[in-house]
């Protein structure tokens, strides 16, 4: 009896999670009272570096990025840290650039004070293991988590809406990626 049920506890947890480049993820969270479904992971990757596993998890999952960044629904996505290459130095200037170079003039003027809390986020050693989630509530703003601590809030729905654009927007970090979080070619849920 207790191998049938050691087999049954395993075999459930293949059935609701995924792995991607060791990071185990769960096919669905809470947050806010509201459930998330995992729309997709992969790693986001530089100079043929693995740096982290991104994971989005949405109300719905779905292949249209702009419906994702358009929906007023609560979103969560996570970055689970992979490489000892990457430290807080690396992490800020990389988003801050990323963030730049995907907004106009105008937006970055607009979102200065977002952009500089969101970048303070990182200000503590990053090692491997670390996961940082960013919740994305309407009407409230983000929450930003690192290994599971609330550590920065930022207010509104402006830089919300601008930060999931980093990985499904136009410009995204890395499009490889972007394609892995929005299920890769066909949702399997």
């Amino acid at each position: 009896m207790k191998k049938i049920i050691l087999f049954l506890f395993i075999f459930s947890t293949f059935l609701y999670s995924k792995t991607v480049n060791g990071v185990v993820l769960k096919d669905k969270i809470k947050v806010y009272n509201q459930e998330l479904l995992l729309n997709g992971a992969g790693t986001r990757n530089k100079f043929f570096i693995d740096i982290y596993v991104g994971s989005l998890y949405v109300v719905t999952p779905t292949n249209d990025a702009a419906s994702i960044i358009n929906s007023s629904t609560i979103k969560s996505m996570h970055l689970n840290i992979v490489s000892s290459w990457i430290n807080r130095k690396l992490l800020k200037s990389a988003l801050r650039a990323e963030l730049r170079s995907s907004s106009s003039e105008e937006e970055m003027d607009k979102l200065q004070g977002e952009i500089d809390i969101f970048v303070s986020t990182f200000d503590e050693e990053i090692i491997v293991g670390d996961e940082f989630i960013f919740n994305i509530i309407p009407g409230v703003g983000v929450k930003v988590y690192k290994n599971n601590r609330l550590i920065k809030s930022i207010q509104g729905n402006r830089f919300s809406e601008r930060l999931i654009q980093l990985w499904i927007g136009n410009t995204p970090v890395d499009k490889k990626l972007k394609t892995e979080i929005l299920g890769g070619p066909k949702i399997k849920h």
